[in-house]
């Protein structure tokens, strides 16, 4: 078969060959990598020039084996001559001689390696002699692994086959050690001597070669895949090609198999000296873009052979642009090294490029790789590599590095900091883990081994966990020891004690959070210094109740400028609060979305679990009630009550606060049984939580459990001095409960006292308060009270809030307009009007009260729907005005019925104006 791609190159040797038929010897020196064809390109002309110009060929084939035998290459030439007894014994005696003269070529160097004159002479002489009978063509593959005494005979034969019929053709590499090299450069100089350079094939002709092999045109596409994976290497595309097979389907990727492999060590294990190898083994362990001064290093080589050793992998094909061309050699490469060769090589590598100033996650993932149990200089560099490795959501090397800095040895500090970080990677992933290590970090910190920045992560953990006693005392032992002068421990501290005074209240009367260091005022480019106190601006307004442009600016940056990857759960959870407290619930949402986002995308379960209950509790007051509970149950979902801690408070409050106004009052009871810590009450989320479940006694119609449930919230709240109804409204609650007892009065008193308690930016709470006041006040005043109610709820962004003002505004329309009509009829009929029900007990329709069959029968919520019902309100109308579900008017109105012993709405009002007559 004819070689694709090398006509011209078999054209070069046959010229050759036809100028030593005319007497004049030639030398064909043929150069190219590994894999180039240069065998298959001597093969081939040796058989045309067997068949076609009658030569005898002789041949060899050099490896490391033969060049640790002097004269071994000669031996196989002469083993192939057919020479007459008396000459073959000649050319044994020679041989033998010269092997026993001749010192190992890798123990001697070149110049005191000579062959003794006699046997090259003698040699040679047998040579010219067949080549009297006929041309005679030599042939020796892979020439620089020859033995250095054959190669000095064959510089000889060439310096005497002047007029013979000789043609020599050399097959060699591209990269050749020191010994070949200089005899090469000699027969180089020979005039007779030829170089010809075999190159990769082209892109074209490694297309006609796979049309050629697959007998069918291959598409263009795929033609240019085997190229990319080969370079153009035949050895490797023909390769390729075997590994494909038959019927290979044009769509499907190319296959690299085990031929593939193999042709990847022949042209690695073929390289001249070892160094294409030892390249290899290096990019192989390295596994990414490096500089040739590095790879250089770690070759212990100049830049200059590095390049060459770069440049002879490219023309394999094993290389481009100094990396791999497939994944494929690289697993080769690993596969074929020992696990003390990967060790070894991982290990050095990992300190050179630590001395390189190399990236440390890099460098880690060589020291894990490497699993040396000496490697006391690399802990610090571990502990670093854990942190940036969880900053980029790496959790597997974040832990391991974590691990192995542990078992690496290092000082106290250096252990405990270890510790440290793998205590916030378990933080991240499954929190009951991070218990186990708690109790050693708390006695690292007792012991001064543990930073204050580690330890403010210890005092976050407590705090979650329902420990607010331990956080305190840690954060005294932190304040004892701190340098006052040192600005960003101190800013450090104080934001500490300010999370932990927000989510316990209670500790304001223990803890100095007065104290804020002087550069506060003063903000520059975000830092982690200035983003800390960004950070306690927001807290103290969360505490204080009074979230002002300043603080609202600082959580927008803070959320904006500083990235998700880096950023704490905690600073970002605060800072979405400050958002939702100042009405910014669209921004909220969209910054919560995007922060919900990156923690799927790094899988963090507790981030997810954390932002999609903020999220819930942000669509909550939103009015958007489907949103709130998806969010809510996506977030539970995610973690076991045991792991959200006092946060389990944020999910369960939305869960039942929006269960309860949606009406799907079925979903309650199993979050009202769910049992919470106890140190959860102590905490903000428990006061929702706690208001949550008032609310629902509320639409149950219980008013002495749900007054207990707000009377709760209140104590809560004066004991720790946050009388914020932003926070919970429970006057607003307890306004309810005494509607729905029948103390208007007492309802108004308490809604007065909420608003003249809100800021500007309650929005949303002022319209909900402006909507129980209209339904403690008379009916003349409730149109307006009703209209400001929509505008501020329609501002808010509360969508059910709204709907149910609106639906409020227009039962109290239609009854207005009711007794007008009734006050006219009146008097065109020129007799005094019946005083309206509606007038004597304003909020409501006509109650018959203390009437004997109502009042006998009926509960008081029963005479409130009955009544309702009575006057056209529809159950929705009616689950809205008094705050109960569509389904607890459902089965009030059923129980009615029953009692009444009537079948419809119209039978209910005729029964309540016989009612309303017999009570006059």
């Amino acid at each position: 078969m004819v070689l694709v791609g090398r006509r011209n190159d078999l054209g070069v040797l046959a010229e050759s060959f036809a100028e030593a038929r005319t007497g004049s010897g030639r030398v064909v020196l043929v150069s190219g990598p590994v894999g180039s064809g240069k065998t298959k390109l001597l093969r081939t002309f040796a058989q045309r020039a067997v068949k076609d110009g009658g030569a005898t060929f002789l041949s060899a084939t050099a490896s490391r084996v033969e060049s640790a035998l002097p004269l071994g290459v000669m031996g196989q030439l002469m083993a192939g001559t057919k020479l007459p007894a008396e000459r073959a014994e000649q050319a044994t005696r020679l041989l033998e001689y010269g092997a026993l003269a001749a010192p190992l070529r890798a123990t001697e160097r070149e110049e005191s390696a000579q062959v003794p004159f006699q046997v090259l002479n003698g040699l040679t002489e047998i040579l010219l002699e067949q080549a009297r009978s006929g041309p005679l063509l030599i042939g020796v593959d892979d020439a620089h692994f020859a033995d250095l005494p054959s190669l000095q005979h064959l510089l000889y034969l060439v310096r005497r086959i002047g007029n013979a019929g000789v043609l020599v053709v050399l097959n060699e590499t591209t990269f050749l050690d020191e010994a070949y090299a200089m005899l090469r450069a000699e027969l180089l100089n020979q005039p007779q001597c030829r170089h010809l350079t075999l190159r990769p094939l082209s892109q074209g002709a490694a297309a006609r070669l796979l049309d050629q092999r697959l007998n069918a045109p291959v598409p263009q596409q795929r033609a240019k895949a085997y190229y990319e994976i080969t370079g153009g290497n035949p050895l490797l595309l023909n390769a390729l090609i075997n590994d494909a097979g038959p019927g290979e389907d044009p769509d499907d990727p190319v296959l690299v198999g085990d031929g593939y492999s193999s042709a990847v060590l022949n042209c690695l294990y073929r390289s001249g000296d070892g160094i294409v190898l030892r390249l290899a083994r290096v990019l192989a362990v390295l596994g990414e873009p490096a500089s040739p001064a590095l790879v250089g290093q770690l070759l212990g080589l100049d830049a200059e052979a590095t390049t060459r050793a770069i440049g002879v992998a490219t023309d394999m094909g094993l290389l481009r642009e100094g990396q791999f061309r497939h994944e494929a050699v690289r697993r080769t490469v690993l596969n074929w090294m020992s696990a003390e060769e990967r060790a070894e090589l991982r290990e050095f590598t990992a300190k050179v490029l630590h001395e390189n100033g190399a990236d440390v996650v890099s460098v880690a993932r060589h020291v894990i790789a490497a699993n040396r149990p000496d490697a006391s200089w690399s802990v610090s560099m571990l502990r670093e590599a854990a942190e940036k490795a969880l900053e980029e959501g790496d959790i597997v090397l974040a832990l391991e590095s974590c691990r192995r800095a542990e078992r690496a040895g290092g000082d106290e500090m250096e252990r405990a900091a270890a510790k440290a970080v793998l205590f916030r990677i378990q933080c991240l992933l499954d929190p009951s883990l991070a218990e186990r290590v708690v109790p050693e970090l708390k006695a690292a910190a007792r012991a001064g081994h543990l930073s204050v920045e580690n330890g403010v992560c210890l005092v976050h953990y407590l705090l979650w966990q329902g420990r607010p006693d331990e956080a305190v005392e840690l954060l005294e032992l932190f304040s004892e020891t701190v340098d006052p002068e040192d600005a960003d421990l101190v800013i450090t501290l104080h934001v500490a004690r300010l999370a932990a005074c927000y989510a316990y209240p209670g500790l304001l009367e223990r803890m100095d959070i007065a104290y804020l260091p002087a550069e506060l005022g003063t903000y520059g480019a975000i830092t982690p210094h200035t983003t800390q106190l960004r950070v306690a601006r927001v807290l103290q307004a969360l505490i204080n109740g009074s979230i002002d442009d300043a603080a609202v600016a600082d959580a927008e940056q803070i959320l904006q400028q500083v990235s998700p990857d880096s950023a704490p759960l905690e600073l970002n959870m605060i800072c979405l609060e400050a958002l939702a407290s100042a009405n910014r619930l669209v921004q909220a949402a969209a910054l919560c979305d995007s922060l919900l986002e990156t923690a799927r995308r790094r899988r963090f379960p507790v981030w997810q679990a954390m932002y999609a209950a903020v999220r819930g509790a942000i669509s909550f007051r939103q009015g958007d009630l489907a949103a709130a509970e998806r969010h809510a149950h996506s977030a539970m979902s995610q973690l076991s009550p045991r792991n959200w801690g006092v946060l389990l408070g944020i999910p369960l409050s939305v869960l039942i606060a929006s269960s309860v106004r949606s009406g799907a009052g079925a979903n309650v009871g199993a979050c009202l049984d769910m049992p919470v810590p106890q140190a959860m009450y102590q905490t903000r989320f428990g006061l929702h939580c706690m208001r949550a479940r008032g609310r629902h006694y509320l639409s149950k119609g219980h008013w002495q459990s749900a007054q207990r449930a707000f009377d709760t919230c209140r104590d809560l709240m004066l004991r720790w001095e946050i009388d914020l109804p932003a926070l919970v409204p429970w006057r607003g609650d307890m306004a309810e409960v005494a509607i729905g007892l029948g103390d208007r009065e007492r309802a108004r008193q308490l809604i007065h006292e909420q608003l003249a308690r809100l800021g500007p930016r309650h929005v949303r709470d002022r319209g909900l308060s402006l909507r129980i006041l209209a339904a403690a006040s008379d009916p003349p005043e409730r149109d307006a009270l009703l209209t400001e109610a929509i505008e501020a709820l329609r501002a808010s962004g509360d969508q059910v809030g709204l709907a149910a003002a609106s639906a409020d505004l227009s039962n109290a329309r239609r009854d207005a307009d009711a007794r007008k009509a009734k006050r006219k009829a009146s008097r065109l009929r020129g007799r005094p009007r019946r005083p309206d029900p509606g007038d004597r007990k304003p909020g409501f329709p006509p109650d018959p009260g203390s009437s004997h069959e109502w009042s006998r029968t009926l509960s008081g919520a029963e005479r409130r729907v009955a009544s309702l019902a009575a006057c056209g309100y529809t159950n929705r109308q009616i689950a809205l005005t008094l705050y109960v579900t569509v389904s607890t008017v459902e089965q009030h109105l059923t129980r009615v019925y029953r009692k009444l012993r009537v079948g419809r709405r119209a039978d209910l009002a005729r029964q309540l104006r016989a009612e309303l007559r017999d009570s006059a």
